[in-house]
């Protein structure tokens, strides 16, 4: 059956003619987006879509601030396309991230798809700058585990995501304005279910300490905090909270910025009696913090983590751990993409909640040892 023709194919066409024709010669430069979009009667994220499949044929290149200019009349021979699928991340070394790639990798295969891994090593400008030129990889479509720490570079995340000229499926962001499709873990029920946990072990006075409070996902692991106290009838305090702690993504010691951020924290707030920590470096960094401070773990002092990674296996790592599958994450990653291009997914901006968390007991090695 015949493809239908797409504005976006139109546009790219008639811009292709009008420069192969000679009516855009060599350093001539283009519209703008913005005057291209009105134009054509469509968005500009239309208009800069149909601009990078130029940039693909070689006859026109693209900078930031300077605008769109003509660099060759004659289109370059097609690449042959990869027929793979990519999975763009910022490093393996963190194991939930490789978790991830995984389950992406196997479900690939087991549906005969190739998959090409691409790392940005951190480097957040270079993950815009993929982002903006991933057709250039000749890749059908790609799953991206973004690094986001602030709203600024949120937006930047958004205006990069619709520069792709391929579909796109985001994992484990929940940032709102980002019109792709994206897999997300249930941060409510994470929240809800360890807090609940923390409170039935006897914890009454109970901090909270988590980053990146602009995002659905970090909004959705404090109300099911806050649910959880409601249930237990539990006062609320706002200065218990805290949600702006600073993350560098500091893979060669993850558990630094924990220690420093649970050692302020438990100075500022000794009434305490647990903590609840959005992940396991920083949990494990307060573990240490409040041990430091002469409590006992988990005798006088509990710490619940709302993301379960292997810290949390260490015979001393005694915290109470919400545990997602990773990789089954990378799979329904997946499953949304494939969806999507084979025109078996409709919503171009569906948002699938993960499901399914294990509550685990962490370090029971050591609190046996202690009995």
């Amino acid at each position: 059956m015949k493809k239908k023709k797409t504005k976006l194919d139109d546009i790219t066409v008639s811009l292709r003619q009008r420069i192969i024709n000679g009516d855009l010669q060599v350093d001539d430069h283009l519209p703008t987006e913005t005057e291209l979009a009105a134009q054509f009667g469509c968005s500009r994220g239309t208009v800069g879509k149909a601009l990078d499949r130029l940039v693909q044929q070689g006859l026109v290149i693209r900078k930031t601030r300077v605008g769109t200019r003509v660099i060759s009349q004659t289109p370059k021979a097609p690449v042959p396309s990869l027929n793979a699928y990519g999975f763009i991340h910022p490093s393996e070394q963190h194991e939930q991230i490789w978790e991830a790639i995984r389950g992406f990798s196997e479900a690939a295969e087991a549906a005969g798809r190739r998959t090409v891994a691409i790392s940005y090593h951190n480097d957040q400008e270079r993950e815009l700058d993929i982002l903006g030129h991933l057709g250039d990889f000749m890749l059908e479509g790609a799953a991206v585990y973004p690094v986001v720490h602030s709203t600024s570079m949120a937006v930047k995340l958004i205006e990069a995501s619709e520069r792709s000229t391929i579909p796109l499926v985001f994992v484990c962001l929940a940032a709102g304005g980002i019109e792709r499709p994206m897999v997300v873990i249930d941060g409510f029920d994470a929240g809800l279910s360890v807090t609940a946990a923390l409170i039935a072990k006897g914890a009454k006075r109970i901090g909270y300490i988590g980053n990146n409070g602009w995002t659905l996902v970090a909004r959705d692991r404090l109300q099911g905090f806050r649910r959880a106290l409601q249930e237990a009838k539990l006062p609320w305090r706002e200065d218990c909270v805290r949600q702006d702690y600073p993350t560098r993504a500091n893979f060669t010691e993850p558990t630094q910025e924990g220690y420093e951020t649970g050692k302020a924290f438990l100075a500022e707030h000794p009434e305490l009696d647990a903590i609840v920590c959005t992940d396991a470096f920083l949990g494990y960094g307060c573990l240490r913090a409040v041990r430091e401070a002469g409590r006992e773990v988990p005798g006088d002092f509990q710490i619940g983590v709302l993301d379960h990674n292997s810290l949390c296996e260490r015979p001393d790592a005694n915290m109470t751990a919400y545990r997602i599958d990773h990789r089954e994450i990378g799979r329904s990653a997946f499953r949304v993409l494939d969806g999507l291009l084979r025109a078996e997914t409709s919503s171009q901006c569906m948002r699938e909640v993960f499901q399914g968390g294990e509550l685990l007991e962490c370090g029971l090695v050591e609190a046996l040892a202690q009995k």
